[in-house]
């Protein structure tokens, strides 16, 4: 059995929060910064962005959510306290706080480039990731020295009723 991370998105913000399974839990919304966390999980805002499965087992999958974060964390205080940033007016600065959809998917291939090689064998099935839309795939592998690893190939996500993945 091969084990998957998804990312959800949230249409109107922008918002990402990973997942080890394919439905979301209000209790994932502390991945979110705390200002500006929705006050609970309304699942007809959140659509599947990219879901990456073929992780030989559940480790493998749960250190590339918890390196996913850990980075996407820090991308986002490097954000919220850069000083061109903290010029701008507070009403401005929470659109861009909660715009980490970018930030996320750059954080993913990072954090698939450093830990799938060390836990996967030359043997090992490549990984898949599915994407809700190909400009996503695009975004974060853009430029020579930004292409996503090897290992990973990319398709096309199936929804059902535009929420949720489709069970294969």
């Amino acid at each position: 059995m091969s084990h998957s991370v998804h990312l959800f998105r949230h249409i109107q913000t922008s918002q990402v929060i990973v997942s080890l399974k394919k439905a979301m839990k209000p209790s994932q919304l502390n991945q979110l910064d705390a200002a500006t966390q929705p006050v609970r999980l309304r699942k007809d805002l959140w659509r599947p962005m990219v879901s990456i499965n073929g992780f030989k087992d559940q480790e493998t999958a749960q250190a590339v959510t918890d390196a996913l974060l850990q980075r996407s964390e820090l991308r986002q205080l490097e954000t919220m306290f850069s000083d061109e940033h903290l010029k701008l007016a507070k009403r401005y600065r929470g659109p861009i706080e909660q715009d980490i959809v970018e930030k996320s998917l750059v954080s993913l291939r990072e954090a698939l480039e450093t830990i799938v090689p060390r836990r996967h064998t030359e043997d090992s099935p490549k990984l898949t990731a599915l994407w809700e839309q190909q400009k996503f795939a695009d975004l974060a592998g853009a430029g020579e020295e930004n292409k996503w690893p090897e290992f990973v190939e990319h398709g096309q996500l199936v929804l059902k009723r535009n929420r949720f993945v489709k069970e294969a």
